[in-house]
């Protein structure tokens, strides 16, 4: 046990001297948590958003122009895709801003894919809704804090694994 505590206690004045300050070395843990909490509710919230466009035989289809079908097996070959980009995080995780398409029509088609989303946007939403989506894009927003993305992995966590995958969506 003395041993462990010595390597501890050796590691923090080298975390201190790279950092050169408690603030700077704090800073970094913070933002080192930010990013982790903010992973898990993208993971919980992309498996959630699969499990809501699933139909009843777990097959997803492509909101894009292609309208891949693909088996829950195959999910890997999705993605979440999002109207206005995951860099708001206003509407990052937004349940009318994300639907889950093909990986190819999301990152490497892009003019078509904003055109054929639109459409869909369209036709789902209305023109109201898309228009207030794009004005409340341009608005000053700010990034969530610790708490707020706790309870945002909290809920999705709960909503995504309540049936952990093995039954069929309602």
């Amino acid at each position: 046990m003395k041993k462990k505590t010595k390597k501890v206690r050796q590691h923090w004045p080298s975390l201190l001297k790279q950092y050169q300050s408690w603030e700077k070395l704090f800073k970094y843990q913070e933002d080192y948590l930010w990013g982790r909490l903010r992973d898990e509710c993208d993971k919980y919230f992309s498996l959630f958003i699969r499990k809501r466009d699933a139909d009843s035989g777990w097959y997803v289809y492509c909101v894009d122009w292609c309208g891949k079908r693909v088996k829950r097996d195959d999910w890997d070959q999705c993605n979440n895709c999002h109207f206005i980009g995951r860099d708001c995080y206003f509407y990052r995780r937004d349940e009318t801003n994300c639907h889950w398409g093909y990986s190819y029509c999301n990152a490497f088609d892009k003019q078509r894919h904003q055109q054929w989303y639109t459409v869909f946007m369209v036709k789902t939403y209305w023109i109201d809704k898309v228009d207030e989506m794009r004005f409340q894009e341009k608005q000053p927003h700010r990034d969530p804090s610790m708490w707020d993305l706790i309870e945002i992995r909290e809920k999705y966590m709960e909503k995504s694994i309540k049936d952990n995958g093995l039954d069929k969506p309602k």
